[in-house]
């Protein structure tokens, strides 16, 4: 069938394509495909070429929601959050986070996450992204030429040229290589924590203390995001004119063992003075459905990160507060994929993840949280912003960038963009970009070729199916388009 077709040619999912096809027709496959990338042969005829230049022609009329441009003019700020499992957040030890999330902005309580940190990354920055190209290398600054037609800041630019758009980021700049990418996207500044390490150590000496070296050759002592944001502030956020910031978090990165970063947290959270509060937090999390007791070590340096992360959020709206743009800014803090160093995500739930055929859907239960007034008040059916609410309606990392287009009035793309608007009343499904890849809503499961049932009500997977088929015609499109860019060049000079 079409599915194993795919599957073989393209070995998406290498596990499968293994059980699936064995040692011979894996390998035989695999070295095929890797002469076949390395010689950039992945023809497309002028039938099929035409084909992807209507369908793409065709998602040019941005659909309309009653939340359409609610928020047009806006500032926004997009914050991706490691591994931000909401099984985290706590009143007492991450009070910024656990006020924001519950009770100043609308909370997506069934937000879903599971690809690598880039892949969401550029997810939500330009609606679409493959395995294949993920803005990763250098070899991908021709794709990124391309994705700068519809990514966020340029889409901005284009509504305002006088907004400032600035990514940052805690690490190096060849990290993903996001110096020679990222400046295809619209960004006028990209700013990274390696570039400014003279300055960051100078800024403030109490707090780079000697315990860590986030220079070093260890990847996971990183510099504290907290730290990082503090000094960076008015470049996240000017005293005038409209912004869109961009800033990927690293603290709450694996492992969650000791390290620099973390110590000095993990010292208040364990501290005598705070074993009352440290206990009724852990009892709470147990009566709630989660067990930090079982994965107690990783869980108490993963909160600690947390707790620099809650510094993070803090000086931010701090900072929007003072600046009088806290009416006038979208944020959104939304996470790249659970907390999967030692398991945290799938302990914390009691899930046996061992079994890759079961639906582990609960383990990829993240946050994400979106901060504006305005939008909140029309969806609470109020005047004027008053606090914030809950949104039960299922949402993936697919959906952030059309949804950020639709509340700004921002023109995208639906046959480019892989998710929707959470404000349409069309579904929504998750497709995930890892090695193993699979597609899934609340109700069902495609794995294996097989649609499996996750909700036991659910009468129906019609909707699943076309949805499934939908966006795995747009990954395959877009896997070829991305190795026959003359194509892409049509569809912008036509």
């Amino acid at each position: 069938n079409d599915h194993d077709k795919y599957l073989y040619s393209s070995q998406y999912a290498v596990t499968l394509a293994y059980s699936k096809f064995g040692h011979y027709g894996f390998y035989a496959s695999h070295i095929y495909n890797g002469i076949d990338l390395f010689n950039k042969q992945d023809y497309i005829s002028d039938k099929k070429a035409n084909e992807y230049l209507k369908y793409i022609k065709d998602g040019e009329n941005t659909p309309i929601t009653d939340y359409t441009g609610i928020s047009e003019g806006n500032n926004l700020i997009l914050i991706l959050a490691e591994s931000l499992d909401p099984a985290g957040v706590d009143p007492y030890f991450t009070p910024s986070l656990y006020k924001l999330m519950y009770q100043d902005s609308m909370n997506m309580t069934n937000y879903y996450a599971e690809n690598k940190t880039n892949m969401s990354e550029i997810m939500a920055l330009t609606g679409t992204g493959s395995r294949d190209s993920q803005l990763a290398t250098t070899h991908d600054i021709d794709i990124a030429k391309f994705y700068n037609h519809f990514a966020l800041p340029q889409l901005i630019k284009n509504e305002d040229p006088t907004t400032k758009t600035t990514y940052l980021h805690g690490l190096t700049e060849k990290f993903y290589y996001r110096d020679v990418t990222y400046n295809q996207l619209g960004f006028d500044e990209l700013v990274f924590a390696e570039k400014q390490e003279k300055a960051l150590k100078e800024y403030d000496k109490n707090v780079m203390n000697n315990e860590y070296d986030w220079t070093t050759d260890e990847f996971y002592d990183f510099i504290k995001d907290s730290h990082f944001i503090n000094y960076n502030i008015e470049k996240i956020i000017p005293d005038t004119g409209r912004f869109m910031s961009t800033y990927a978090t690293l603290t709450t990165h694996g492992t969650y063992t000791p390290r620099g970063s973390s110590l000095d947290n993990y010292k208040i959270l364990t501290s005598s003075t705070n074993s009352t509060q440290l206990k009724t937090m852990l009892d709470n999390m147990e009566t709630s459905g989660y067990y930090p007791r079982k994965i107690l070590s990783s869980f108490l340096y993963y909160k600690a990160a947390m707790m620099d992360l809650d510094k993070t959020i803090k000086a931010i709206f701090d900072r929007l507060e003072t600046t009088n743009n806290l009416d006038k800014t979208t944020v959104v803090i939304y996470s790249d994929h659970n907390a999967y160093y030692d398991n945290l995500s799938s302990v914390l739930r009691g899930v046996d993840t061992s079994n890759t055929y079961k639906c582990h859907v609960s383990t990829y239960n993240m946050s994400c949280i979106i901060y504006d007034q305005k939008l909140t008040a029309k969806y609470k059916n109020e005047a004027t912003y008053t606090n914030g609410t809950q949104n039960p309606k299922f949402m993936s990392v697919n959906d952030i960038y059309p949804t950020i287009c639709d509340v700004l009035g921002l023109k995208w793309n639906t046959s480019i963009s892989f998710g929707k608007s959470i404000f349409s009343d069309e579904p929504s499904v998750f497709i995930s970009f890892k090695d193993n890849r699979y597609i899934f809503d609340n109700n069902y499961y495609l794995y294996d070729n097989k649609i499996i049932k996750v909700n036991k009500d659910a009468k129906d997977n019609t909707y699943f199916k076309e949805e499934s088929d939908e966006i795995i015609y747009k990954f395959n499109m877009l896997e070829k388009l991305h190795k026959n860019l003359n194509i892409w060049k049509k569809m912008f000079t036509n």
